[in-house]
């Protein structure tokens, strides 16, 4: 669930800037959700403990919407910005992944 949900938030990602349909705000929104409902899943399912990766999480999304911010704004060097915080976001989702691979190893 949690690659399908990358694949489709990055593939809306990459889409955006080619067409003016709704289909990628779609699937970033359908992508960020699968991520959400299985990092929710792995909680309270006792399998995923919060560390300092969920900071990343934090930060990532504060850069992200910055960027998206200041592109409405007219700012020149919002993408770098937006690519900042999706980056941030893609490791906090590698290190959670990590993270359940080495507590199921445990088990």
């Amino acid at each position: 669930m949690i690659f399908v949900g990358l694949v489709l938030l990055l593939g809306g990602l990459l889409l955006k800037p080619l067409t003016e349909s709704a289909i990628p705000l779609i699937m970033i929104m359908t992508g960020g959700t699968l991520k959400l409902i299985y990092v929710m899943i792995s909680f309270l399912n006792k399998t995923y403990r919060p560390g300092k990766e969920l900071l990343l999480l934090l930060m990532g999304l504060t850069v992200f919407f910055t960027g998206v911010y200041l592109k409405r704004q007219g700012f020149e060097g919002w993408l770098v910005i937006e690519a900042s915080g999706i980056l941030m976001k893609v490791t906090f989702v590698l290190l959670f992944i990590k993270k359940l691979r080495a507590v199921r190893v445990m088990l």
